[in-house]
């Protein structure tokens, strides 16, 4: 399934040197010649105010690689997903970083727009990853031709489902970047790779942020605190150190944004309590043509819970005011 040998391959210098970015990852049934994790579906309850009341049924197509598994060069092709948002790069990202270096391939060739990010968490995923996979070499995909053949990892996050209906359109046309089961899974393995020590680390945490924020925040994080909750800023915190406070953790509370995203590194069974209001869903489209009113559920991390069986809840804000009432029933249900 190679074209060529890699110092053939290399020889063949791409013309157009923008060539970081190519073949999305979307809703596409298909069949890997190597299967990793196998085709999957499963049915969400409702639990977000913008979910259907009648639940969700998501479908995942496998997990796996196409090509030859002896392949000598392994290639990862993606489309810019947001890599500069942390959930976006956790969630989509590092799983099919993680899937291509865990392959036979010893010459793994990268994005230039993954490897040249800029963001301190990403700086600090390649210094990780680099560290964990010392054997590989590590290429830009700059440097290859479009139509060569690599070996390629696949993890589509898109569901196939075709139901329900938001507004007039499926659902399965905005279930996209969402966390796979081979992503849950694997990213669960990364603190037990790195061998984190047992420092203490706070047991029930909140996440403070600095957008998005409820207008009585104050008192919900005065209500928590007297709880002993520790309040908790993510972007002071180095990667290492945020993997081990949500694997430590036994009760995680915070509102709707990417810090939730490291919920796939707390244990299963954790406590979780998302705040949502309704107002942080996607608008709804068909045909690029926005439909008034129409939302289109942002269910990342509900899926996140339930696919890292952790005891996930929602406490529903409205107009960005939450009810000290509505968290503390969600807390010691």
């Amino acid at each position: 399934m190679i074209s060529g040998t890699f110092n053939e391959a290399k020889a063949k210098l791409s013309t157009n040197k923008k060539n970081n970015i190519r073949f999305f990852r979307r809703g596409k049934d298909y069949s890997p010649d190597w299967i990793v994790e196998p085709k999957t579906s499963f049915f969400l309850p409702q639990r977000l105010p913008s979910e259907p009341p009648e639940g969700i049924e998501y479908t995942f197509c496998p997990t796996g690689y196409w090509g030859h598994q002896n392949a000598e060069i392994g290639a990862l092709f993606t489309e810019d997903n947001g890599h500069n948002n942390y959930c976006h790069w956790l969630i989509n990202e590092v799983p099919m970083m993680l899937l291509l270096l865990d392959s036979p391939a010893q010459k793994i060739v990268v994005p230039d727009v993954l490897l040249d990010g800029r963001q301190k968490f990403q700086r600090e995923w390649w210094q990780l990853l680099r560290r964990l996979y010392a054997e590989k070499e590590i290429h830009r995909l700059s440097l290859f031709e479009s139509d060569l053949h690599f070996l390629r990892p696949i993890n589509d996050y898109s569901s196939l489902s075709k139901t329900p209906f938001i507004g007039v359109a499926p659902y399965y046309r905005y279930h996209s970047m969402r966390p796979t089961p081979y992503t849950v899974s694997r990213l669960q393995r990364v603190p037990g790779d790195l061998q984190l020590d047992d420092r203490n680390t706070p047991p029930w945490i909140y996440i403070n942020r600095k957008t998005r924020r409820l207008k009585n925040e104050r008192e919900v994080q005065s209500f928590l605190r007297d709880r002993g909750f520790k309040i908790v800023n993510l972007e002071r915190l180095a990667l290492r150190e945020q993997m081990r406070l949500f694997n430590q953790a036994d009760i995680v509370v915070g509102f709707h944004g990417a810090g939730l995203a490291n919920l796939v590194f707390a244990k299963p069974g954790t406590k979780v309590i998302e705040i949502a209001d309704p107002d942080c869903v996607h608008p709804t489209h068909l045909d690029n043509v926005v439909i008034p009113g129409r939302k289109a559920s942002r269910t990342y991390f509900h899926i996140l819970g339930h696919l890292a069986k952790l005891n996930y809840m929602s406490a529903h804000s409205s107009d960005y005011y939450l009810n000290i009432d509505v968290l503390e029933k969600a807390l010691y249900d």
